[in-house]
Parts: structure tokens; sequence; C-alpha cells
């Protein structure tokens, strides 16, 4: 172990300072009962020299998980095990430390467990110890490609491909997203509006890839997610928490993992395109973790998804939350469910089965396509996906009831082979779209909407599944 006053960046004092102050009343505290010698109070003594010793524990694990956004960000280049051995004092109270284990976990060079160890009243009768153990992924900034995952190891990229070979594992979750300004992880046409995986939307994004899914696999499936930038970074993923098993969530629903931007899942407004290879039939209406039913019509469908949550649209981050402590977007990929979205209830409708686009175009929102397509294809699948983010208000018209809201047209092309389906220099018109739906988002939503990040989630429920997917080709509008 080597005592660090200052990380290799300087302290960083900011990811610290409610523990300061947290621990300057919890010591005043401490130096008060030391004093108590009988058996009852000096277990009610140690509990809180426990409570002091979790706290120091888990606020060392937050100082790794800014120190991993900072080398995201490209703030920093060392990598993550450089806090390995590093014991903080600085700010804490007398006999008062945290101690860093980092070590790198093989196969994925990226992913390295942590272990937080918060200490009190060290080499005093009265010791405390308490560790809080996380795998935290930190990717270097310059490959352009960043991984979430709740199992390390499973999701590696290439310069052409990203696998995720999950046949063995139940209950995986990952996220995964691009930077385009890197070789391999996109072009020149789209390199120019990013920055640190976050890219300004303009008018919308054009996007083309190919995935495969293994012959044998039976869950779960995969989100194609365009993400706001404003309230999320690529380090922001879905799925259910630690030690639950919903791979329905598809990575896309649900709070993931709080090591995972801020343990708030993908923030709204979102728009995602899933593939969905498993049937999660019925749904409680209920909005809490219990319910795996998303509505599914079958075990081969793709559709439209959005959010079905209450969320304060304009609260700013980190403080904006669900409704209900107990609901972080359980329900963001359920079928058939949602709400009007206009101006009186903004919340969107994730389409069900034969539901139409909401603007006319006649084109579905949901469809059951043959599952031969999607699962143990001899030949990766093409698809394109057209976003449209528009500069103005869809209505004027103060009556009417999407009036002072922006139409966000998602267009779908699934299996696309025609002439220039990869062409992400153009609009496509060589067919039909497969899906088309419009989406309704308010002013402030708009404006979120303005930054952008995009990738895949994929999950594995009880079942397996294995996955390769092409880097993106992505063009801006």
């Amino acid at each position: 172990m080597r005592t660090t006053q200052t990380n290799p960046r300087g302290q960083r004092g900011f990811s610290l300072v409610w523990v300061i102050a947290a621990m300057t009343i919890m010591s005043a505290l401490s130096a008060a009962v030391l004093s108590i010698t009988d058996t009852a109070k000096t277990n009610e003594m140690m509990l809180t020299f426990d409570t002091q010793a979790r706290l120091l524990a888990e606020s060392g694990m937050n100082y790794a998980g800014s120190y991993a956004a900072d080398i995201l960000t490209g703030v920093t280049n060392t990598p993550l095990d450089t806090l390995n051995g590093t014991e903080i004092t600085t700010g804490l109270g007398a006999n008062q430390k945290i101690t860093l284990s980092v070590v790198a976990t093989p196969p994925n060079p990226y992913d390295y467990t942590v272990v937080s160890v918060g200490t009190v009243n060290m080499g005093t009768p009265y010791e405390a110890n308490y560790a809080v153990t996380n795998i935290i992924n930190a990717p270097p900034s310059g490959t352009g490609v960043y991984i979430v995952q709740s199992k390390p190891g499973t999701a590696v990229a290439s310069p052409t491909t990203v696998s995720v070979n999950a046949s063995s594992l139940n209950d995986y979750t990952a996220g995964i997203s691009f930077d385009p300004r890197f070789a391999g992880t996109g072009n020149s046409i789209a390199s120019a509006n990013f920055n640190n995986g976050i890219g300004s939307t303009n008018n919308g994004i054009r996007v083309y890839f190919t995935y495969t899914i293994s012959s044998g696999s039976n869950a779960d499936g995969f989100v194609f997610a365009l993400k706001n930038g404003t309230w999320n970074t690529p380090r922001n993923a879905g799925g259910p928490p630690a030690g639950s098993s919903h791979g329905s969530f598809l990575g896309y629903a649900g709070q993931g993992y709080p090591y995972w931007g801020n343990g708030l899942g993908i923030r709204p407004p979102k728009i995602g395109v899933e593939f969905d290879i498993y049937t999660n039939s019925g749904h409680s209406g209920s909005p809490t973790i219990s319910s795996d039913g998303r509505n599914d019509p079958d075990n081969h469908h793709i559709a439209n998804v959005f959010w079905g949550s209450t969320w304060n649209i304009n609260t700013a981050p980190p403080t904006n939350t669900y409704s209900t402590n107990s609901y972080y977007g359980w329900d963001d990929n359920v079928h058939n469910f949602g709400y009007n979205n206009n101006k009186t209830d903004p919340r969107p409708f994730n389409p069900g089965d034969g539901d139409t686009d909401p603007a006319g175009s006649g084109r579905v929102g949901l469809l059951s396509i043959n599952r031969n397509t999607m699962v143990g294809t001899a030949s990766p699948v093409p698809v394109r996906i057209e976003i449209y983010r528009p500069s103005v208000v869809y209505s004027t018209n103060s009556s009417d009831s999407r009036f002072n809201m922006y139409a966000y047209t998602i267009k779908t092309w699934y299996n696309c082979t025609g002439a220039n389906c990869d062409d992400i220099t153009a609009d496509y018109a060589g067919a039909t779209p497969t899906l088309q739906y419009t989406l309704f988002l308010t002013s402030a939503m708009h404006n979120a909407f303005s930054l952008f990040v995009y990738g895949y989630q994929v999950s594995t429920g009880a079942s397996t599944g294995t996955y390769y997917f092409s880097i993106p080709k992505i063009g801006m509008r």
C-alpha cells in the first residue's frame, strides 16, 4: 500500500466533499461514545463505527468511478489500476482511511475489479472495516468503443465487430457505445460532430449496421439505442440492478448497475429499435421490477421502444429521478404501454402489435418477422435506421393536441439489401421502411436531444445467446 495525498491528477475534492462533512460529524459522535463501557452501549457504538466504515468504502468506490469517467472523457490517460494501493486520508478523521485495490480482470483489458475498504479507529480495540467490491469498465477514450457490462470479458471489440459471447452466461447485460472520430468506429462524415462519445444531433442521423445471432441462441435480444447526450454518457446503460435476472429489459429498460452512469439507467428522452428473440408475454401494469412481461406478441419481432415512466424532464441531473425510488424505467420497453404523447401528457407510447404511425404514414411500429431471418442466419442481417430531428415545431395552433411539440420520425429497414442501403451520405429511398413511427417531444425534451449517444444494448436472462455486431456506419442528416 502507498499513502497518497493526491492522485496522479490531484485529489478530486468534489467526489469526497460529502464524505468529509459526514465524517466530521461521525467523528464527533465517535469520540463521545468511546467512553461508554457497558455491553449494550458498546454494541451500539460498534454499529456506528461499522456505518462509518461503510460510508468511507462507498465513497472510495465513487472516487474510482469518477476516475473512470475522467479516463472516458480524456481528462486523464492513466489506466484505472493506477489507483491500486492508494490510501486516502486527506479530509478524514483521525485513524480513518480509505484503501483501494484495483486489479485488471482478464480477458477484457478494460474491466477492473475494484475493492474499496473503509477503516475507522485504526489500531484500537474499536477498529471497524467495511469492503465494497465492483467491476468497473474503464476503456481509454482513444479506442472509440465504450463497453459497460455486468460480467467481465464477454463483449469484446475488434476494428470491425463487437462480439458478445454469452453462450455460457445467464443474467448478462451490456451497453456498447461508439465515437466515430476513431479508426474503425465510423467515418469522417459524422466525426466532426463528436467529442468523447457524445455527438451533436443536428437534423438527425443515418445508421447502417449488420448483426448475427448464433444458431441455438434463445434469449433475449438487443436494442439499437439513440440516447440523449445531455443526460447520458457512453457509460449509461440499462438492465436490472446487480443480482437480478431480467433479460427482458434488453439492456435498455431498468436502472442498470450502480457504477454505470449514475445508476439511473438510460435517461429519457431516448429512442430504441429492438430486436427481440424471446417471448415475455403479458404485463402486470404495475411499474415494478417484478414484472418481466413486455407484452411481446411472439419470440421473433422488431419494434420501436421509447420509455414508459414518469420523468421529471425539467430537472437538471443528477437530481432528476423517476416518479418513485422503486421505479427506474422498468417499463421502458413494454409494448402497448405508455401515454398520450401530446401537449397534455407528453410521455410516449410504445407501439404494440399492429399499432401504426401516429403521424399517419400507415407503417407499423412493431412487426413480427420470420425467426429464421433473425437467428442462425447464414450471413449477417443488414439494418438501416434513419431518425429525423425537426428544426421547427409540429404545430403552432394552440388548440392542436401537439401544439409546440417536435415530431421525430424513426424509419427502420430490416434485412436491407437494396442498392445504396449502406450509403449513409443521403436518405434512403430504395424501399418502403419496415417500421416507421413518430415520437412527439416537448421543447425541453427536444433540447435534451441536441446531443446524443448511440450504440447497442444487449442482454440474456435465464437462457443464453451469442451476438456479433458490426461497428455501425453513421452519417448526419
